[in-house]
């Protein structure tokens, strides 16, 4: 079944059935599953991999751009200079259940995701960038199928250590 769900889709309508235990996905996903199942009960925590913490991977990755062949391009840069503003800010992270990038981190209003403040506070790791011409996503899923399929922990770390490295050759 995991083979074969749409990440960002299926999952999601599969979590907010309630039949399924947890779900990998991003923070902004708790305002649609708070729409598709208001009464479900849930958290959103950091990844559980250190043994003295967990880890939280945030992602920077909202880019406003201004399109300069475009009908109206000086309210467009005023559009863009109004979303840049501070107080913009805070109200479109936490319309996306993210934390704020603005000095103070500030945490979302929903209250599904009050577990990751703590480990935002305690520091975070930057989710990869569409800038850094390493096959990040696909390797990753390679080795997830891999597992899937019953290779070891070990054997899918490997895999996707090979798969990085020639990435980085062919870049």
């Amino acid at each position: 079944m995991a083979l074969e769900t749409e990440k960002t889709s299926d999952d999601l309508d599969q979590f907010a059935t309630g039949s399924y235990p947890f779900m990998l996905t991003g923070a902004w996903a708790s305002v649609r599953v708070h729409d598709m199942a208001p009464d479900l009960a849930y958290e959103v925590h950091p990844y559980p991999v250190l043994e003295d913490r967990p880890v939280l991977v945030v992602n920077v990755d909202t880019r406003v751009s201004v399109n300069a062949n475009g009908a109206h391009v000086e309210e467009a840069k005023e559009f863009a200079a109004f979303l840049t503003q501070p107080s913009a800010i805070e109200r479109f992270a936490n319309s996306q259940c993210s934390f704020s990038p603005l000095e103070g981190n500030a945490a979302p209003d929903d209250a599904s995701l009050q577990p990751l403040a703590g480990a935002f506070a305690a520091g975070a790791v930057v989710g990869s960038d569409d800038n850094i011409l390493l096959p990040v996503w696909g390797a990753l899923r390679q080795s997830v199928v891999s597992l899937l399929e019953g290779a070891t922990a070990a054997q899918a770390e490997d895999q996707l250590r090979s798969l990085l490295a020639e990435g980085a050759d062919a870049s």
